[in-house]
C-alpha cells in the first residue's frame, strides 16, 4: 500500500530485479502496476463470501458442494447433523463411491439412478427421496435436490432435508386407514355438531347405510327416539372435553 500526496491509498504490485550498469555498477529496476481496483474487488468478494457462508451455516437444510471429481468442497452444519458424519470426514476424501444411497425400501441405488450422477449427466434432480445409512447404524430418509454450482464453477450443489419422521407419520396414517377400511367394527368421525365426516365401509354391511352417507341431522338423525337423550348427553360430554365414559348401548 502507498499513500499518494492527495492522501488516497493505492495498492501496487511491485517487482524488483537487480541489474548491472555498463561501468560495472549495480542497479535495481523496479516495476509496478496499480492493483487498487483488484484489491477492492477481492475485498468485496471476501465480504460476499462471508455473508454467503454465514447464511449457509444458518440453514436448517443440509447443503454439500461437490466438485466434478466427486470430492466434497464445502458443507454446512445441518448436513453434518443430518448425515451423522463430521465436516472433517466429509471434506477428507469422501468421493461419490462412499455415498451409498438406497431407495425408500432399503435397496442400494445403481449408479445410474444416484441423484449426483443423474445431475452430472442429465441436468438438475429435484425432490428425490433416498435412504441414507448413518455411521451410527440409523437410517434416515432424505428429500434432496441436485443442481449445478450457482457461482459458475464446475461442480454440483446438493441440498437435502430429513423427512424420516414425515415418512413414518405417512406410513402410520396409511396403516390406520387400512385398519379402518377393513375393520369389522363401525368407525365414524363426527364434527362437534354430530355430522358424519367419515364412516368406515362396515357401516353399509352392518347398518345398511352406503359408504359416504350423510343425514341432515347428523348421527343423531338415525338414533331411536328412546335413546336420543342418552346419546346427546354423551356427545355433549365428549365435545366439552371431559373424560370419555364407559361404552354405552
Amino acid at each position: 500500500g502507498v499513500h499518494r500526496p492527495d492522501g488516497s491509498l493505492v495498492w501496487l504490485e511491485v517487482s524488483a530485479e537487480p541489474t548491472l550498469t555498463p561501468d560495472g555498477g549495480r542497479r535495481v529496476v523496479v516495476t509496478f502496476i496499480d492493483i487498487t481496483d483488484r484489491r477492492r474487488l477481492e475485498a468485496s468478494l471476501r465480504v460476499s463470501e462471508e455473508v454467503a457462508r454465514t447464511s449457509l451455516d444458518a440453514l436448517e437444510q443440509g447443503v454439500v458442494l461437490f466438485d466434478n471429481s466427486g470430492l466434497v468442497r464445502r458443507t454446512n452444519p445441518a448436513a453434518v447433523e443430518i448425515l451423522g458424519v463430521s465436516a472433517t470426514e466429509l471434506t477428507a476424501g469422501w468421493r461419490t463411491d462412499r455415498w451409498v444411497l438406497r431407495d425408500v425400501h432399503g435397496e442400494p441405488l445403481p449408479s445410474e439412478r444416484r441423484p449426483l450422477m443423474q445431475a452430472i449427466l442429465g441436468g438438475p434432480v429435484v425432490d428425490q427421496v433416498v435412504a441414507w445409512d448413518r455411521p451410527d447404524g440409523t437410517r434416515r430418509l432424505l428429500r434432496l435436490s441436485c443442481v449445478p454450482n450457482a457461482d459458475g464453477q464446475d461442480g454440483i450443489l446438493v441440498a437435502f432435508t430429513d423427512t424420516t419422521e414425515e415418512h413414518r407419520a405417512a406410513q402410520d396414517i396409511a396403516r390406520f386407514q387400512h385398519l379402518f377400511e377393513h375393520s369389522n367394527d363401525i368407525i365414524t368421525v363426527l364434527d362437534p355438531n354430530g355430522r358424519v365426516l367419515y364412516a368406515s365401509p362396515s357401516t353399509e354391511r352392518i347398518l345398511g347405510y352406503p359408504h359416504g352417507w350423510s343425514h341432515p341431522e347428523g348421527i343423531v338423525g338415525i338414533v331411536h327416539p328412546d335413546d336420543l337423550p342418552a346419546v346427546l348427553d354423551e356427545l355433549v360430554e365428549l365435545v366439552a372435553g371431559t373424560e370419555a365414559r364407559e361404552p354405552f348401548t
